[in-house]
């Protein structure tokens, strides 16, 4: 009995991620053709647009309602620094201020490019590694939403984020 109800309970889920995976195709194929009407509307090689009654869309750079942006100058990036932290922002296509960028000790590197529920993942995988012992740590960790969050306790070390 126990067998069956976990093979009842596997179909279910293959159903539902196949159904999802259906709706998500057919929602990027919808998107994909609307983007590229749109796009055939804007060069004018489609269809007439609706919203402009039947004649084309205006040809140049939208109206803007915002004044017009002030160049960024070297007077403005030389005041655009973190007080007490001279070095931290560089340009990264300059080798040698990516060179100073890096970290002093060499070790592993964590990227934590996950947010949502997706960093609940990472931090049960590093607990796990904490528990197991097998934790390194990192010379450079960095995140993206959650992963931000969790990217300074896991810098600290194991027995910091306990």
């Amino acid at each position: 009995m126990c067998i069956d109800h976990a093979r009842w309970t596997m179909r279910q889920t293959l159903r539902r991620a196949i159904r999802g995976c259906a709706a998500l195709v057919i929602v990027a194929a919808f998107s994909i053709a609307h983007i590229s009407h749109l796009a055939a509307q804007d060069t004018g090689k489609g269809q007439k647009s609706r919203v402009h009654n039947g004649t084309p869309p205006p040809v140049g750079p939208p109206a803007s309602k915002f004044p017009p942006r002030a160049p960024f100058t070297a007077a403005d990036d030389a005041i655009a620094a973190i007080p007490g932290m001279p070095d931290a922002r560089f340009w990264a296509d300059s080798a040698s201020d990516f060179a100073k960028a890096l970290p002093p000790q060499r070790g592993p590197w964590l990227i934590l490019s996950t947010g949502g529920a997706d960093g609940a993942f990472g931090a049960g995988l590093l607990t796990g590694l904490s528990a197991a012992g097998k934790r390194p740590d990192y010379a450079v960790v960095t995140g993206v939403s959650t992963g931000a969050l969790m990217a300074p306790f896991i810098f600290a070390g194991p027995r910091s984020s306990q």
